[in-house]
């Protein structure tokens, strides 16, 4: 599938080109990770990268940020090509990774000294001023002089980003950071970067698994799978893609690889996927694409009731109208929690 450009660029008052990536590809051996990629990320926008997982989302930060080479393709931060230029391009570079990059036997404090040397702050005061900001910033000034192995996780994950921000940069890379934290962290951190942007200026890309985080920060969206962008848009744009189509979920215990199979055939049925969850879980959640729901559900139940009998329970039914995840079916034939 050739990538859709939707817009250019993002609505609203923004400026110029921050981060342009051109035809970047990465392999590793014979699996292509990132796919002939070209993405421009303007001044003072949230850009929100949604993907299932291996789709290809942290190679491209990783590239981005200069951690990971590219095997073509060029990126560009500002003025400064990241292979070519890459202490002036770093400089404007601040990247928050998926897993917590701490030292846990030291305190918040040291951890965020050892940071900032490493960020070039030399000055004494200047470094300590700045420490003070940023752990405002992320609502952890109460707890600098604890060692960061007593934190919970969402408390890392907040120190991790006040660390990507020391040395105050124009661009901000987050890949994924609220994975596996508790719902305060998590607000907490949405309602910072949102500050980030609209107070500070800083430009942010976002990656996610969580359509709302993205829905609820992000001005554009691109969509990534199997090393490719397939759409790159404002949310409107995105979510138009999937048209008048709507999503019905089913929960359903037993059978779930035959209700697949007999769904993934029906004439009422678009798509069908199966979303990720827990392994060992007694229901599995089928996600369907229809054209009208209330035209279809009653079509989808009586062949589940006539060919599959008591083989599968229905547990809840559940229809949304078009929204990211939507779009993201229509475009690839599966779900984003992948």
């Amino acid at each position: 599938m050739s990538l859709r450009v939707l817009s250019e660029e993002p609505p609203g008052s923004v400026g110029s080109t921050l981060l342009e990536i051109e035809r970047v590809t990465k392999r590793y051996g014979a699996r292509i990770a990132v796919d002939d990629v070209s993405l421009n990320v303007s001044a003072g926008e949230c850009l929100g990268l949604l993907g299932p997982n291996g789709a290809g989302k942290s190679t491209l930060l990783a590239a981005a940020s200069g951690i990971v080479r590219p095997d073509a393709g060029s990126i560009r931060i500002g003025t400064w090509d990241i292979w070519k230029r890459p202490r002036e391009a770093k400089r404007l570079i601040g990247f928050v990774p998926q897993d917590v990059a701490l030292y846990p036997t030291l305190t918040a404090r040291e951890n965020l000294a050892f940071w900032g040397a490493l960020a070039g702050i030399g000055d004494a005061r200047a470094l300590c001023k700045r420490m003070d900001e940023v752990l405002e910033l992320v609502g952890l000034e109460e707890r600098d002089r604890d060692r960061v192995r007593n934190f919970s996780g969402g408390m890392k994950r907040r120190l991790n980003i006040a660390a990507s921000l020391l040395h105050e940069p124009s661009l901000l890379f987050l890949d994924e950071p609220t994975v596996g934290i508790d719902p305060q962290s998590r607000r907490h951190i949405l309602d910072t970067v949102r500050n980030l942007v609209r107070d500070k200026g800083l430009t942010v890309v976002y990656t996610s698994h969580y359509m709302e985080e993205v829905e609820d920060l992000c001005t554009r969206v691109a969509i990534i799978d199997q090393g490719k962008v397939l759409v790159v848009g404002t949310l409107d744009e995105v979510k138009n893609i999937a048209g008048e189509h709507e999503t019905v979920e089913l929960e359903v215990q037993g059978d779930a690889e035959a209700a697949r199979t007999l769904l993934a055939t029906h004439p009422a049925v678009l798509a069908v996927a199966e979303s990720g969850g827990k392994a060992d879980a007694a229901e599995t959640l089928l996600v369907l694409r229809v054209e009208r729901a209330d035209h279809a559900i009653p079509q989808i139940l009586a062949a589940l009731i006539s060919q599959l009998g008591g083989r599968v329970t229905l547990r809840t039914l559940r229809v949304r109208r078009p929204d990211l995840e939507t779009a993201f079916l229509a475009l690839t034939g599966r779900t984003l929690r992948v």
